[in-house]
């Protein structure tokens, strides 16, 4: 079983290099505009593509290193979630929470 301390790094490794990402598409975006172009979908599909291996990483088989990214702002929303192993839902809104909510979740 892969413990809290050991994916903690990777995800917040992960979350920098994601929200780089962001910040530059942001940037580009307040220039032209949002376009669907090659350029855009390559990178959406690398940004896709990354989540998914660190994701295979760190054991996490529920998508939840994307519904942080996507669905929770990278923990900015505190949205609440329930983990099989948990009795109720807590707010995920830090690294070291959706670490617990990955390991906790079979």
């Amino acid at each position: 079983m892969i413990k809290v301390s050991t994916i903690v790094p990777i995800i917040a490794e992960w979350q920098r290099r994601i929200i780089a990402v962001d910040q530059q598409l942001d940037a580009l975006f307040a220039v032209v505009g949002f376009v669907e172009s090659p350029l855009t979908d390559t990178i959406f599909s690398l940004a896709t593509s990354y989540t998914e291996a660190t994701a295979a990483r760190v054991g996490d088989h529920d998508e939840w290193l994307d519904w942080y990214w996507r669905e929770n702002g990278m923990g900015s929303k505190r949205g609440q979630c329930k983990a099989a192993r948990w009795k109720k839902e807590r707010p995920i809104g830090t690294v070291h929470q959706l670490a617990q909510l990955i390991v906790a979740s079979p």
